[in-house]
């Protein structure tokens, strides 16, 4: 066995040193991604026994991978909806979270630490913990069952996606808070225009609604000028 072996080296160094040093490695260094993005991949069929529940719950998916839960209660609903998030989501979840807290930097370096300013400057985070103080009854829970999908799949120890162990990354428990804080988002998202709005304002206080449709004209709130 060893002739052949001893035989490529001679003939082909230059070849069978490539083959040995780099290609090998690589093929080795992407079987072992192959085998984690298989591991980590959420389970669509079948059963599961998860702690946490009350009653049974049934996720079916479409052919387009959209799931339907089916809960006897509310409470269980939105634990399932957790735990179906963390199975499908955990890394964009993680990264949105700390998009919002202002906290990219400590995985990402430099690059994101004009975002993580900004956020912090909004302070998204205290404005969640203080919504949540005055948060009660039903979306209290809603929320904290919620949570509590997202921590039952976290304490079950499954494989996570690769981008984790590339990043070196363990998901921390996920908190109600967080799930306002992504609102908090949302209506950030919705209010991209709030300079826009502040400039109308004070323009309005100088302009008559006529000379106001000049810089503003698809503005349907100002009556069209004639």
């Amino acid at each position: 066995m060893l002739r052949p072996v001893a035989y490529c080296f001679k003939r082909f160094p230059l070849l069978s040193r490539l083959t040995l040093w780099c290609l090998l490695p690589l093929a080795a260094a992407l079987l072992m991604l192959r085998n984690e993005l298989v591991k980590s991949v959420p389970q669509y069929q079948g059963q599961l026994n998860v702690a946490g529940l009350t009653a049974p719950v049934t996720i079916a998916f479409d052919q387009q991978g959209l799931a339907d839960v089916s809960a006897g209660t509310d409470r269980d609903a939105y634990f399932a909806q957790g735990y179906l998030h963390a199975s499908e989501r955990m890394w964009q979840m993680v990264v949105q979270r700390r998009l919002l807290y202002g906290r990219l930097s400590e995985v990402f370096g430099r690059k994101t630490v004009a975002s993580d300013r900004w956020m912090r400057t909004l302070g998204l985070k205290a404005a969640a913990e203080q919504v949540w103080q005055h948060t009660s009854g039903a979306p209290r829970e809603a929320l904290e069952a919620y949570a509590a999908g997202v921590n039952a799949w976290l304490g079950e120890d499954k494989p996570l996606p690769p981008e984790f162990l590339f990043f070196g990354l363990t998901p921390e428990p996920w908190q109600p808070q967080d799930s306002l804080a992504w609102q908090k988002a949302f209506a950030l998202n919705l209010g991209q225009n709030f300079r826009m709005e502040i400039l109308r304002l004070n323009a309005l206080k100088l302009m008559d609604a006529e000379q106001l449709l000049t810089f503003f004209p698809y503005d349907s709130c100002l009556p069209q000028a004639k």
